[in-house]
């Protein structure tokens, strides 16, 4: 099911993701890892809510267009 379906399904909106002072970051050649703390802001029917103590975490490869994100993940911590 594609983000918005579900969205629009379960009363979801007004979303947006904050992502902290990453616990995380390396780098070795053209790859780098990335690990932070993040919380997630919506509506659920009109309603607040707020799901904090996710972490958000980052693949990357240096590519000669730059920095690109080669596999990532939002969990529960």
């Amino acid at each position: 099911m594609e983000e918005g379906a579900y969205d629009e399904k379960n009363g979801i909106t007004d979303g947006a993701a904050t992502i902290g002072t990453p616990w995380t970051v390396g780098v070795t050649g053209d790859r780098a890892y990335f690990v932070a703390p993040a919380t997630y802001t919506y509506k659920q029917h009109g309603k607040p809510v707020r799901e904090s103590h996710s972490v958000f975490t980052v693949a990357l490869k240096r590519t000669q267009a730059g920095w690109r994100i080669t596999g990532w993940t939002w969990s529960k911590h």
